[in-house]
C-alpha cells in the first residue's frame, strides 16, 4: 500500500508539471489503491483548478479506485491536533498532518 500526497498527485495530472512523466510511472509501477485523506484531495484539487485542470480529474481516480480515501478525521482529530501543536514551528499544514496520522492509523490496524 501507498500512501499519496498533494505535489506526486498534482503532478500525475499536470502534463506542464516538471514531474508529470515521472509521478504516471509511479502511478503505472507501484500497487493500487494509493491511500490519502480528504485534505490531501482538497489540496489538490485547489492546486489543479488554479492551473485550470477540472475537478473532476481527481473524482475520476476515486471512482476508478485508483485513489482511496482511508482515513477518518472525526474519529482522529485529537492526534491530527496534537500533531499541528508538537510541529508548529516545522511547516507542517493540515493536510499534512492529517496525512501522518492516517499513515499511523494504518500501521497500527496492520499490527
Amino acid at each position: 500500500m501507498t500512501l499519496i500526497d498533494t505535489g506526486p498527485l498534482v503532478a500525475s495530472q499536470l502534463k506542464t508539471d516538471n514531474y508529470f512523466r515521472w509521478a504516471k510511472q509511479q502511478f503505472q509501477s507501484l500497487p493500487l489503491p494509493f491511500l490519502t485523506c480528504e485534505a490531501v484531495l482538497t489540496e489538490a484539487a485547489y492546486l489543479l483548478q488554479r492551473d485550470g485542470v477540472a475537478s473532476h480529474a481527481l473524482s475520476d481516480l476515486v471512482i476508478a479506485g485508483v485513489i482511496q480515501v482511508s482515513f477518518d478525521l472525526s474519529s482522529e482529530i485529537r492526534a491530527v491536533h496534537e500533531l499541528l501543536e508538537k510541529y508548529q514551528n516545522i511547516p507542517m499544514d493540515w493536510a499534512d498532518a492529517c496525512l501522518f496520522e492516517c499513515q499511523n492509523c494504518i500501521e497500527t490496524a496492520a499490527s
